[in-house]
């Protein structure tokens, strides 16, 4: 889907009268053959520029854009590059003397996180996600958004998040809808509301739990700066530690994870009025039926937001006795203490 939504969104910023080039670094290099090129006819491509500094190999005038291409020898990069120095750079650097050229240049990275990835996200500006609406694609994100924030802190702090494309949505599957469910209201709860449930991690900052909230964290902070920056001042996000390393203790970390997916901490009745009556004054309400388009739906939102079905939703907003909030004690040397660490504040619990 990733090499589709690349053509097809050059294919209509030519519609809009844009110039587009179009750069393939997939090895599989299926832009190309959409673009009607045969990939073993090249003598040519993206992969000799980067390797030997060869002229650029740009295929003009197809569909409107112009092209340049990859074919299997783009496999090879990653092998030659491995002690190569400023390795990061150099499509960015291939790239600059025509960069002027071009209102838009859109790249076909390859579905794997290696070097390709890499040169492909220190060459741009923005960066889209597609994600296809099945778990262990949205799992996969949390991966991506790691590489993201490491080109962001160390090679090109000007790459920004553009948004997520959700793809293959199955209207039908109870899967797709919750994935895209979670996908959009996560996104639009955290910045009305701020992160509610911590993200979970063992003692070596490996993440169990919470990649949907982390992947909405990171697209927040790119969409919505200034609701970022309210909830997450010093660019501090509430991380969980738990005791254990995943690595040495599977069953405790998978333990972690099922609790995760299946529920999240009980909410008391009054905890859900009072986050209803934030997000209904952020503009929710209360619809009966499938909401209109552009109107935002209370329930369902907080269906997602505290992980409770759309019955139990209801049951809080409707009863009118107040349930009490039970002090626990935590275990941990001092849970008040903060290991600050660049975008996330680890808390021990």
């Amino acid at each position: 889907m990733k090499t589709s939504l690349t053509m097809n969104l050059g294919y209509q910023l030519v519609r809009h009268k844009h110039s587009v080039l179009l750069i393939d670094m997939d090895p599989q290099a299926s832009l190309t053959v959409f673009m009607g090129l045969e990939p073993a006819d090249l003598e040519q491509t993206v992969a000799d520029t980067i390797l030997d500094n060869a002229p650029l190999a740009i295929h003009q005038a197809l569909h409107g854009m112009d092209l340049l291409p990859a074919n299997i020898t783009l496999s090879a990069v990653e092998m030659r590059l491995v002690s190569a120095m400023a390795r990061e750079w150099r499509l960015k650097r291939i790239l600059e003397p025509i960069q002027a050229q071009y209102d838009f240049i859109l790249i076909d990275a390859p579905p794997s996180l290696g070097v390709l990835s890499v040169l492909s996200l220190v060459a741009s500006t923005h960066v889209l996600i597609p994600i296809q609406t099945q778990y262990k694609s949205y799992k996969g994100t949390e991966l991506l958004l790691d590489i993201i924030k490491q080109v962001q802190e160390q090679v090109n702090p000007e790459l920004q998040i553009a948004g997520i494309v959700p793809t293959i949505y199955a209207s039908a599957n109870a899967q797709d809808k919750a994935i895209l469910a979670a996908i959009q209201e996560q996104l639009a709860a955290i910045a009305v509301l701020g992160l509610l449930e911590p993200l979970v991690v063992d003692r070596r900052g490996k993440l169990l739990a919470g990649g949907h909230r982390k992947a909405a964290v990171f697209v927040l902070k790119e969409a919505n700066p200034a609701a970022y920056a309210k909830h997450f001042p010093n660019d501090l996000v509430p991380v969980r530690v738990v005791d254990f390393d995943a690595e040495e203790n599977p069953d405790l970390a998978l333990q972690v994870e099922v609790t995760e997916n299946e529920k999240r901490r009980d909410y008391t009745s009054g905890e859900v009025r009072a986050l209803a009556e934030r997000l209904r004054d952020a503009g929710y309400a209360d619809v009966k039926g499938r909401p209109a388009m552009g109107e935002k739906a209370l329930r369902p939102a907080l269906e997602v937001i505290i992980g409770k079905s759309i019955r139990t939703v209801r049951r809080y907003l409707n009863t009118t006795i107040e349930e009490s909030v039970t002090d626990v004690r935590l275990s941990g040397k001092d849970d008040s203490h903060l290991l600050r660490h660049p975008f996330v504040a680890y808390r021990r619990s």
